[in-house]
């Protein structure tokens, strides 16, 4: 929530200093859509990060547009690997 508006919103690791490791936040208003269907967040809105003593970094992130007109949206992150 921030001022008022509700936001849908994830919490993932990711493994700090790995060249090519990358990731794009996916989202649905529908679990039984298949996976390839789901949107892709073009603007996700970095909330907090906080580098962990494993050698990986815990992201929060939130959607660009909020869900309050939604009786629901699901999230996911895709996590990308480019060699």
């Amino acid at each position: 929530r921030s001022s008022g508006v509700q936001y849908c919103c994830v919490r993932f690791r990711m493994a700090n200093g790995i060249q090519g490791l990358d990731f794009s936040l996916k989202y649905s208003d529908d679990l039984e859509v298949a996976a390839e269907e789901w949107s892709t967040e073009l603007s996700p809105v970095l909330i907090a990060s906080v580098n962990n003593v494993d050698g990986s970094s815990t992201y929060d992130y939130r959607l660009s547009t909020s869900i309050d007109s939604k009786s629901q949206q699901f999230v996911r992150v895709a996590y990308l690997y480019n060699e």
